[in-house]
């Protein structure tokens, strides 16, 4: 169907899951190649936009109920096993979702459903604290409240906590001036739930925990997004991301093997990646964690991930950590593939710039 382009050059994959461990993978196929490079190129760019990744929890919250809200049944309600998939990768973890579910007055069997219109997002905010139980910031909240039976922080209160304990005091105070009550109150009108409350100028537990999950406290200042730092130093003047034993993704000794993961180590940012190499059938040489119970997966296979992925989000270099237990046939393969594969990415000498020789720096990133 439509041009002659080859199959593979018409098919964009896109992976999906609620970690790099967990994915799941969806075929589309398009009628010319153009057209999935275009949605390629387009769904890439969505998906590692750095505000987006960075966004507040509130967000993250919003898209997770929207997901489930999209797996109701014809009846439209959710599965509960749809909830428990969500939040929990182990049978501990499946324990404390299912109390959370029972403390907020949601049936937590596996065959059970939850009407969509009884999970709304509120409902489904309340059941994140029921799992969540966040006592550290209920301390800190008993702390600005005082002896108050109701539990409620005034405008003079929450003044004070903007400017003590949440301002960070290298800010300027010109470009970023102090809090005052206009704030506070304006602060207490958006994230305050009970508007009882909120016209009184008082903030509750749930509205101060709001707040502070809000696009108002990012984890990341949108200004250090951009990279800032000198990078002209030597490299071992730097701390490298890296990732040990990189095609793991479970238990070292019984666990599983996977090629994706290189890619999605890559593409997160990490620069250093590990590949353990063994001799494996027919003369193809294998990555493996030897004398253990893990699969085994095609190095070619890895080595091509590497080099499809490697300098997408990031131009600085990748370093391989090679442990290599094969024998000189295998080892040639390997050397083979790395020149085949990586072409002119793969730096196999000594830069005129930079020899290797006592004494002699290593080159910047």
């Amino acid at each position: 169907m439509g041009s002659q382009d080859s199959l593979e050059d018409k098919t964009v994959t896109i992976c999906y899951g609620s970690d790099f461990v967990n994915m799941n993978f969806i075929n589309f196929c398009t009628t010319r190649a153009e057209i999935a490079q275009h949605w390629a190129e387009q769904l890439f760019q969505m998906a590692y936009n750095l505000i987006q990744l960075n966004t507040s929890t509130t967000m993250f919250l919003l898209k997770a109920h929207t997901k489930l809200a999209l797996t109701v049944d014809k009846s439209e309600k959710i599965p509960v096993k749809n909830i428990i998939k969500m939040f929990a990768q182990n049978k501990d973890d499946r324990k404390r979702v299912e109390k959370a579910l029972d403390i907020s007055g949601f049936p937590s069997g596996k065959s059970d459903v939850v009407p969509l219109q009884k999970f709304q997002f509120e409902d489904f905010f309340n059941f994140y604290k029921s799992l969540t139980q966040r006592t550290d910031v209920e301390k800190v909240f008993e702390g600005l409240v005082g002896n108050s039976k109701r539990r409620l922080m005034s405008v003079p209160q929450f003044v004070e906590f903007l400017n003590k304990m949440q301002r960070d005091p290298r800010l300027n105070e010109i470009l970023y001036p102090y809090a005052n009550e206009a704030r506070a109150k304006d602060i207490i009108n958006q994230y305050e739930p009970n508007k009882c409350n909120a016209n009184k100028g008082q903030l509750s537990f749930d509205g101060f925990l709001r707040y502070l999950m809000s696009e108002d406290n990012p984890i990341v200042a949108v200004s250090k997004f951009e990279l800032s730092d000198d990078m002209d130093q030597p490299l071992p003047h730097y701390f490298i991301n890296s990732s040990h034993n990189t095609y793991l993704t479970g238990h070292q000794l019984t666990g599983k093997s996977s090629v994706e993961i290189y890619r999605q180590c890559l593409l997160a940012g990490c620069r250093c990646v590990e590949l353990d190499f063994w001799n494996g059938k027919f003369d193809e040489p294998v990555i493996v964690h030897g004398y253990t119970f893990v699969p085994e997966i095609c190095a070619r296979d890895v080595i091509e991930a590497i080099a499809e992925s490697a300098f997408k989000t990031s131009d600085y270099p990748v370093i391989f950590s090679f442990e290599n237990h094969c024998n000189p046939r295998q080892q040639a393969k390997i050397a083979q593939y790395c020149r085949e594969l990586f072409g002119e990415m793969l730096l196999d000498a000594p830069l005129e710039s930079h020899k290797l020789e006592p004494g002699q720096e290593l080159p910047p990133p």
